[in-house]
Parts: structure tokens; C-alpha cells; sequence
């Protein structure tokens, strides 16, 4: 249920970026989501025998629907530091999941998941986010209501991010 909300998130960045290797750089990545990621949803939901109606309008836990607004939230705001705000905490977090040492599962469906969300290539992809977003992050010296903003907005990720695991 993010897909959608990510990827306007990344075209979002890809429009609002300041410079032009970060904005080829986020249309990379979306070529990799639509290639990968689409694909994986997809076809998982057909291994575990889903029906399309319930995974293409399910009723959405408080997490999921609040992780949304969140996401849609960022992209309204043409603000490429609130993007990276969201971003980094949702790709961190999978990062640090995907590689927190625990026993892969047994089912391919599991494991192509976390597989996606792991391995140098993803840890390159999450360490440029804290990259751009350290480079666009008010200085600490700026006492800005820009940066309480993207303090604000960074917990607010990092409370659904957690609630949407606990769920």
C-alpha cells in the first residue's frame, strides 16, 4: 500500500532536487522500483494465492493509512528536504531490518523482500539519502522553524515506521 505514495515521493525529489546528480540519481532508483519492486508485489501476491481485491483497496491499519498522509504530505510540499525527511527514515529502517541478522525465512516470497532491502547496493542507496539529506538540512546554528519542521517530520516518520512493524 506505499508503492505508489514511494513513487511519487522519488518524482517528487527527482522534480524539487537542487542539483542535477542527485535528480539522476532518484530517476535511477525509480527505474529500479519499477523493474523490481512492482514485479516482486505482484508476483508474490499470486504465490500466496491473494486476490487482487484484496490487496488493491484493503481497509488500512492507522500505521499504513498514516504513513500515507505522511508520504502525500511531503510530495504536496514541494519541499525536497521534507521528501529526504521521510525517505531516510523509511529506507533506513528497511535497511536496518532487512540486515539485522536474523534467520532468513525458508519462503523465496520472504526472502526476495528482504533481499531487496540489503547488500551494498541498498546500503549505497540509503547512505546517499543521509548524504543529501545532511547537505540540505538547515545548519545547526539555524535555529529555523524549517528545521523544526523537518524535526517534526522526521519523529512523525519514525512513530509509523515503528507502529507499522508492531502492527
Amino acid at each position: 500500500q506505499f508503492f505508489e505514495s514511494f513513487l511519487s515521493m522519488l518524482g517528487a525529489c527527482v522534480a524539487h532536487a537542487d542539483e542535477l546528480d542527485p535528480k539522476l540519481r532518484f530517476a535511477r532508483q525509480l527505474g529500479m522500483l519499477v523493474a523490481d519492486e512492482d514485479t516482486y508485489f505482484v508476483d508474490s501476491f499470486a504465490e500466496l494465492g491473494v486476490d487482487p481485491a484484496d490487496y488493491l483497496r484493503p481497509e488500512l491499519a492507522a500505521p499504513t493509512a498514516g504513513f500515507r498522509d505522511l508520504m502525500a504530505s511531503a510530495v504536496d510540499s514541494a519541499s525536497y528536504p521534507q521528501l529526504l525527511a521521510v525517505l531516510v527514515v523509511a529506507e533506513w529502517l528497511y535497511l536496518d531490518w532487512a540486515e539485522s541478522g536474523e534467520e532468513m525465512p525458508q519462503r523465496q516470497v520472504h526472502r526476495g523482500w528482504i533481499g531487496l532491502h540489503r547488500g551494498e547496493a541498498f546500503r549505497g542507496w540509503v547512505q546517499f539519502l543521509v548524504d543529501e539529506l545532511e547537505r540540505v538540512f538547515p545548519a545547526a546554528d539555524d535555529q529555523s522553524s524549517e528545521a523544526e519542521s523537518l524535526t517534526r517530520i522526521w519523529r512523525r516518520a519514525v512513530d509509523l515506521e515503528c507502529a507499522f512493524f508492531d502492527n
